[in-house]
């Protein structure tokens, strides 16, 4: 096999890795099976103009010891966590929270950010169940005016900061 055709191959490879990224492990020991952690992730923005990208930007331990991260998925135990996460609207405003909740076995949990923009805020809406969303609102700047976790099965907002 020549040495292009070898090299092409495990480009190919490397690509696939790549794309099949998992959550990142927040805890300690042998990797878990999915029913027995939780997953947090950031909500998937659409692009709208409106929307705020969200970043983890740490999680706690069981030791409490805090850990930064810059992830858009992690896998905790359920116990007490503790997730700081970071807005920035499409205008640049910045909100940081930490997120404090206790996730089940098998839960997954989404962190959303909630903006208004002038001179009209946005208005609250629900999509089939508790969860707010921001309507688009006429024009910018645009501010984050909170973050929350949401439970996926749910839809009950488990913690929420405002500014």
């Amino acid at each position: 096999m020549s040495v292009v055709r070898l090299a092409l191959i495990g480009l190919c490879s490397f690509a696939a890795v790549a794309c099949t990224t998992r959550p990142l492990k927040g805890y300690e020991g042998p990797l878990r099976l999915d029913s027995e952690t939780a997953l947090i992730r950031v909500e998937r923005i659409s692009n709208d103009r409106t929307a705020a990208r969200v970043r983890i930007r740490s999680f706690d331990t069981a030791r409490g010891e805090v850990i930064p991260v810059r992830a858009d998925r992690i896998r905790v135990l359920p116990r007490r966590t503790c997730i700081e996460a970071t807005a920035t609207s499409s205008t640049l405003d910045r909100f940081s929270a930490e997120l404090c909740f206790e996730p089940v076995e098998g839960g997954q949990y989404e962190i959303r950010a909630l903006t208004r923009g002038s001179p009209q805020p946005n208005q609250l809406a629900t999509t089939g169940g508790e969860i707010p969303v921001a309507i688009n609102s006429a024009s910018g700047p645009f501010q984050v005016t909170m973050l929350l976790i949401v439970d996926s099965s749910t839809l009950e907002i488990v913690a929420a900061a405002e500014p």
